[in-house]
């Protein structure tokens, strides 16, 4: 029996072509597998994380909005300045430069793809120099092996026993790391996934104190997706839980308390 797993997350683009270059010539992803007006991009391996979906409708006239809810993906590279500069230059938008972000954490960025969706860059190696304060026991971003990979996809989330219940209780995720930041007015990030060996399936929920204002979606994040090998089980579960859910010829769907979007289907 296959073990679950997070398949992929789901983003509408503007221009296929377009997305496919930004993360293929900029990051050294490959496409992984391809469909009518979708494209699959992610690093070749069963460490490597869950891919991105990107999709593209020739009907839609223009972009997509992203709302507040939406985070972003989390990449691990070889060189953060060195990927960020190739991202710069390919006309990425710049949110935060490299630099550590939190004490004893590895070396960050943040950039915006051409779609204007954010990704976060994380050195994917132990630094060289013991002066970062870097901890090598530090697992919330992923392994420090030197694999590129796809580490996680970030959501906002509004309420951290609601997230618990739903993704642990309810999709039988772990929780496999909480993180509570006193910067920025206070942020709880919850990593929760199947296990801490998923290879870089996890997903991180961010709760931050000081926001007052109900989290918006666009119409860009489309979905996470996920594998199980009993969605029988899951509905159950969710059932019992009191979780609305809807069966369609996709799969099974499913919103968290803040009303992100999971499909999950068998395998």
């Amino acid at each position: 029996m296959r073990a679950p797993k997070l398949h992929q997350t789901m983003l509408r683009v503007a221009d296929l072509d377009t997305a496919v270059r930004f993360y293929s010539d900029g990051f050294g992803m490959s496409v992984l597998e391809q469909g009518e007006g979708s494209v699959f991009v992610g690093f070749a391996g069963e460490r490597s994380g869950a891919p991105i979906e990107l999709v593209s409708d020739p009907d839609h006239d223009g972009g997509y909005s992203h709302g507040t809810a939406y985070g972003h993906v989390a990449v691990a590279v070889d060189d953060v300045p060195e990927v960020f500069a190739r991202l710069t230059a390919m006309d990425a938008g710049v949110i935060l430069p490299p630099g550590i972000v939190t004490s004893g954490g590895p070396v960050c960025a943040f950039v915006t793809d051409r779609d204007g969706y954010a990704v976060e860059l994380v050195e994917g190696r132990t630094p060289a120099s013991e002066d970062t304060g870097f901890d090598p026991k530090n697992v919330i971003l992923g392994p420090r092996d030197g694999v590129r990979r796809i580490l996680h996809t970030m959501l906002r989330i509004s309420d951290v026993d609601a997230a618990i219940r739903f993704y642990v209780e309810g999709l039988g995720m772990t929780l496999l790391e909480r993180i509570d930041i006193e910067a920025k007015g206070g942020v709880t990030a919850l990593f929760v996934g199947y296990g801490a060996d998923a290879g870089g399936r996890q997903l991180e929920l961010s709760f931050y104190r000081a926001a007052t204002e109900p989290y918006t979606h666009g119409t860009g994040f489309g979905h996470v997706a996920i594998g199980l090998p009993d969605p029988d089980a899951l509905c159950a579960r969710l059932d019992a839980l009191g979780i609305d859910h809807e069966v369609t010829p996709a799969g099974l769907s499913v919103k968290d308390p803040d009303g992100h979007n999971f499909l999950i289907s068998r395998g």
